[in-house]
């Protein structure tokens, strides 16, 4: 069955300039799910605007907005927009530090909501900054791809990358948060299963649907619902709900994300997986 979604392509313009924006939020999403380790979250949380996690956190953000911008429109605009973005991003990271507590209250609803709020303003920067290159109405600087090319790739890879990392910690911190996820790691530890083991299925089931969503092939995406159903039973009910609140919402994010992956490409070229409804 072919997707539903069905629009005009876009001019070349505009495709460039959102390629350009979806790469922004790429280098975002790198900086704070990809590249950060864990001891650089818990040093910024205790040492707040004193930890130098947080300076070279800020500046990491800003050359991986740098890059892509570069790329874009050349020298003068990559060094503002590293300028800015380091500087946002350490401001926005630091007073998130500040009202967390020392370690940083984990699986607490202030945590979830200051999650939320940080990636927000994070997103608004992306935004305004996108917006005001956009206004200049310059020709993005893309001697070697087409701009199909560049935008599809985009697209796709920011897809995968939503779905593999910020949506596990997504589904993580909400876990947490409902008061699900302890217990369990204390079973799991006692029935000597492997370490992480749901953190790594967690990645390879989203993996996998919205491969099979960019595919067409939504059959097997039940295949692998029941699957999951047979490997994952237990007869304890705690951990059962766990299963099945996780899986439930790991299933959630990758179905919506490829969905919104399926609409963004249809954007650009609408005979390659979409036809009128």
């Amino acid at each position: 069955m072919p997707h539903i979604f069905f629009r005009e392509r876009m001019d070349p313009l505009t495709e460039m300039s959102l390629a350009f924006f979806f790469s922004l939020v790429i280098s975002n999403l790198l900086v704070d799910f990809v590249l950060q380790p864990d001891h650089w979250v818990k040093d910024k949380n205790e040492n707040k605007w004193h930890s130098t996690y947080l300076y070279r956190h800020g500046a990491l953000a800003g050359f991986l907005a740098f890059v892509p911008t570069l790329f874009f429109y050349g020298w003068f605009l990559a060094i503002g927009v590293f300028i800015v973005v380091g500087l946002t991003h350490l401001i926005i990271d630091g007073f998130k530090a500040q009202l967390n507590g020392k370690n940083g209250d984990l699986a607490t609803y202030k945590d979830v909501r200051l999650f939320f709020i940080d990636q927000l303003f994070h997103l608004l920067v992306l935004i305004l900054i996108w917006r005001f290159i956009y206004g200049l109405n310059l020709t993005p600087l893309h001697p070697y791809f087409d701009e199909v090319t560049i935008y599809n790739v985009i697209i796709i890879l920011l897809g995968y990358l939503i779905v593999l990392w910020p949506g596990g910690v997504f589904i993580g911190k909400l876990l947490g948060y409902i008061g699900l996820k302890a217990d369990t790691e204390k079973k799991e530890t006692r029935d000597n299963g492997l370490k992480n083991a749901g953190t790594y299925i967690g990645y390879l089931e989203r993996f996998l649907i919205l491969s099979f969503i960019l595919a067409n092939q939504y059959i097997a995406i039940g295949f692998l619902v029941g699957a999951k159903a047979i490997f994952r039973y237990t007869d304890q009910r705690d951990v059962s709900e766990y299963i099945l609140t996780g899986t439930l919402l790991s299933y959630s994010v990758a179905i919506i994300v490829g969905m919104g992956v399926v609409y963004l490409l249809c954007l650009s070229n609408p005979f390659y997986l979409c036809t009128s409804p």
